[in-house]
């Protein structure tokens, strides 16, 4: 009896023990279940995002119509009919003088492009844009060069020609001198990127 009694009480010590690693294991568990919870949440908003994702969202949400400005642009010559056609916003009649003539001048074509671009045509803006860059490329000048190349990508997006836009888009962010250095950005390139995986 005497042993007993003198025999330290260690109970409540193992209690305390015991219940602090209940503790620190309860506090794991939320921890844990709080990280998946995030993980979860961001999992499902990045799968929104990608099934969300179309061509023509990205084409819309980097395109703004194409406005001369009085200067002319660089190009001194007297303002042609297609010209005339494409300031009031005429894309059809703009179209339809590209037709009629026989040769056009990088501005003219430019704006034939812009003017496809405008009506949806990809196939005959790309064709007008390809014609501008590889004019600039011959004549050894940039007139409405690097307007042609971002337009071009674009025309790509929408196009679903996603390696011809991730190959301009590249080319003009290594050019911090290019115009449209600026617009594309890193976002551009991953939207365009998450659509070809697609």
């Amino acid at each position: 009896m005497e042993a007993i009694r003198n025999f330290p009480d260690s109970e409540p010590v193992a209690n305390l023990q015991i219940g602090k690693r209940m503790a620190a294991r309860r506090i794991i568990r939320y921890s844990i279940a709080a990280a998946a919870a995030v993980v979860l949440i961001v999992a499902v908003i990045m799968a929104y995002n990608f099934y969300n994702l179309s061509s023509n969202k990205v084409f819309l949400s980097n395109y703004h119509s194409y406005e001369l400005n009085t200067a002319g642009d660089g190009d001194s010559t007297q303002v042609s009919p297609i010209e005339k056609a494409y300031r009031e916003k005429d894309f059809k009649k703009a179209v339809g003088l590209i037709s009629q003539q026989r040769s056009l001048s990088v501005k003219e074509r430019f704006l034939a492009g812009m003017a496809y671009m405008e009506l949806g045509n990809n196939a005959k803006a790309i064709e007008e844009l390809k014609k501008v860059i590889a004019g600039n490329k011959d004549a050894k000048n940039s007139l409405f060069r690097d307007q042609a190349e971002y337009y071009l990508a674009l025309t790509y997006i929408r196009d679903k020609d996603y390696d011809f836009a991730l190959d301009m888009l590249r080319s003009i962010k290594e050019n911090p001198g290019h115009l449209y250095n600026k617009k594309v950005t890193g976002k551009l390139i991953r939207h365009v990127k998450l659509l070809k995986w697609r």
